[in-house]
């Protein structure tokens, strides 16, 4: 079984999984062979991707040796932190069927590795004149009127989850998106979603909220970034399996963290078009960290990334801060933040989403895991080493990309 897009299917294919529309009902069942007739269907009921029966071998062996070169040039500049080594032995060998680490590495007693350094804040001015420019743009999707009313409604203890339910429903576009959303495979529910009150019940109020905020801005992310979408997927889910490991409250709230970690990403390449031409330059000829290009005193400022651009939009938009926080610091860790656990948490699952090469983030390097990660969350490598295989089983249906800017 392989995914493809609706492009790429052929008169003749078998469809190896149930499709559902844009408006998340079931279209064609399992088994399926596919005419003219129903590919142009399939277009027209907004269908983006599908699962396909059949692999063709000669291109899965020269997909896995070019993400096999990749890794290589992922981790070039980590040879020396023990625990991006062991990270990188894992992943290789997900992508080699049968294959076993070639040695034990050696892990230090922290578990942390060497670690990325913190990076000073932003200066004040510096911070100022760009947020101005990040919460007045125009050419960003406008807040649904929706929202307001779900705020009110959130902060009144007597709100049930039938009401928020009723006034999301209101919007049948925005309700489409939500369910689509939340029967994805984000949040690992064993059976179909079908109603808003029951997104709302199982979710939570905040993780709904946010899903709402976000909706019509994640329409954006492969406009911005060819894999970001599917990067911002993949995190998500990463996102509620570490969370469930580590036995934490409200996983899928968590797993929304996860889908939005990169919105900045967008906010720059829509509102900030100079400053994302001279990251993109950046990235292409020195071959470097998205957000260090971003941290350039040139183009944001120190300490400016995306991460901070999306914490300031969502801030704008009224997320609570146990979701801004670990989206705006998720590069910027700190162990002595409100939120620090979900922070160390996304920084993490974003980290294991690059090395297993599911989706693009932007750029063909890796960020160090910060010191103190792994400590904070009260994880050692073979933690690391579960989650990695839960990702390999659990996210298949998540395509795997040689990552960077075109």
């Amino acid at each position: 079984m392989r995914e493809i897009s609706v492009d790429q299917v052929k008169v003749g294919d078998i469809v190896a999984e149930p499709v559902y529309d844009d408006k998340n009902q079931r279209f064609l069942p399992r088994g399926i062979k596919l005419n003219s007739a129903l590919i142009s269907r399939l277009k027209n009921r907004g269908v983006l991707r599908l699962a396909i029966e059949g692999e063709n071998p000669d291109d899965l062996v020269v997909n896995a040796a070019e993400l096999l070169a990749e890794l290589e040039h992922r981790f070039e500049d980590l040879v020396e932190d023990a625990v991006m080594m062991r990270i990188k032995e894992i992943a290789r060998c997900h992508l080699i069927p049968g294959a076993e680490p070639v040695a034990e590495i050696v892990v230090s007693e922290a578990g942390t590795g060497i670690g990325e350094e913190m990076v000073e804040s932003p200066s004040a001015s510096d911070q100022a004149d760009l947020r101005e420019r990040v919460e007045n743009a125009t050419n960003l999707p406008s807040l649904p009127d929706v929202v307001f009313h779900i705020n009110e409604m959130v902060d009144d203890p007597v709100t049930s989850s039938r009401q928020v339910g009723a006034e999301i429903a209101r919007d049948q576009v925005l309700s489409a998106k939500v369910l689509k959303l939340v029967n994805s495979g984000l949040y690992g529910f064993s059976r179909s979603i079908t109603t808003i009150s029951h997104a709302v019940t199982m979710l939570g109020f905040d993780a709904v909220k946010s899903l709402v905020l976000g909706s019509s801005v994640l329409d954006l992310m492969s406009g911005a970034i060819p894999g970001l979408w599917e990067h911002s997927q993949a995190c998500a889910r990463t996102c509620g399996l570490i969370a469930n490991h580590l036995e934490m409250s409200d996983p899928e709230e968590i797993a929304t963290i996860g889908l939005l970690h990169d919105l900045g990403k967008v906010v720059l390449h829509k509102s900030l078009e100079a400053e994302y031409r001279q990251v993109f330059l950046r990235v292409k000829k020195a071959d470097m960290l998205f957000y260090k290009a971003e941290e350039d005193r040139r183009v944001l400022g120190a300490g400016i990334n995306h991460g901070t651009i999306g914490g300031w939009l969502l801030a704008k938009w009224t997320l609570p801060e146990k979701l801004v926080e670990p989206i705006m610091y998720h590069h910027n860790f700190h162990p002595d933040l409100k939120y620090g656990e979900r922070t160390a948490l996304v920084q993490l699952a974003d980290v294991l989403c690059r090395a297993e090469a599911f989706g693009n983030g932007g750029d063909r390097k890796i960020p160090r895991l910060q010191a103190q990660i792994l400590e904070t969350l009260e994880m050692d490598m073979d933690d690391v080493e579960k989650i990695m295989g839960q990702m390999h089983e659990s996210l298949r249906d998540i395509p795997r990309v040689k990552p960077g800017l075109e």
